[in-house]
């Protein structure tokens, strides 16, 4: 466990991005990339799965950070090889902008952009079902967005932050 640990602080060291792609079918599985959407400009963070083609439905596991957060901390708190990997992962900005970040608020205009989002997600990946993971303030919005529509995602799930397994959130 601590080589794997070791081995995902190594490869996003503070300050690195993930590389900028587009979504594609032809990406390479279990690879971390990153882009923008064109709903909200909200940047997220994408893997593939293995065996994704592009014409098979996934599942979509969508990460949603907490207070203080943004999109990094779904694949810095998830590793990529044990959290959902035959899922399409994705960890999003917030919805709300914040003074320095953004912020996932129960409020019906944040749940109908988070809405609009997941759409778009939806349209650029084949989608089965979506499953939505959410920590702090997030397990809120989440909430509201399922229970506003609960036939687009299938589950909500409680994340915890696991401090001090980042380098974005050190152990205090």
């Amino acid at each position: 466990m601590l080589g794997l640990a070791f081995a995902l602080v190594s490869f996003v060291s503070l300050g690195d991005e993930p590389p900028v792609r587009v979504p594609a079918a032809d990406a390479p599985a279990q690879k971390l990339f990153m882009t923008t959407a064109k709903t909200g400009g909200l940047r997220y963070s994408w893997v593939a799965p293995k065996g994704y083609d592009g014409k098979t439905p996934r599942n979509l596991s969508v990460i949603l950070h907490g207070t203080g957060g943004d999109f990094h901390w779904g694949y810095l708190n998830n590793p990529i090889e044990l959290f959902r990997p035959a899922d399409i992962v994705i960890s999003v900005d917030g919805t709300s902008p914040a003074e320095n970040s953004r912020l996932f608020l129960g409020e019906e205009k944040n749940a109908k952009l988070f809405k609009e989002f997941l759409a778009e997600m939806r349209k650029t990946f084949v989608v089965d079902r979506i499953f939505l993971y959410g920590t702090a303030r997030a397990r809120s919005s989440s909430r509201t967005t399922w229970t506003s529509s609960p036939t687009r995602s299938r589950a909500v799930s409680r994340m915890r932050a696991a401090r001090g397994t980042s380098p974005r959130h050190p152990r205090s």
